[in-house]
């Protein structure tokens, strides 16, 4: 595999891990500022349930974009250059 292969499975690796980030981050603010906002406990805990759906599709997709990644990085091989001796 060559250096840019490896650096571009890097950066893809970083942008997974800082979406994943992303979204912990976002659910937590918002249900923090609808907990304030919002003393009724029901609609409080519908939120939260979707917020959950949300992360739950989110780190779904994200598990299986980097299971992807290691399946193609464990199962790649080299190419050999064709031999033009005909």
């Amino acid at each position: 595999m060559n250096k840019w292969t490896k650096i571009a499975l890097l950066i893809a690796f970083h942008g997974l891990m800082m979406t994943d980030y992303y979204y912990w981050e976002k659910a937590r603010n918002e249900l923090a500022i609808y907990k304030t906002a919002e003393a009724n406990l029901p609609a409080f805990r519908a939120f939260a349930l979707s917020e959950l759906d949300t992360l739950g599709y989110v780190l779904l997709a994200n598990v299986t974009m980097i299971a992807l990644l290691v399946v193609w990085l464990c199962f790649a091989r080299k190419r050999k250059p064709k031999d033009k001796t005909t």
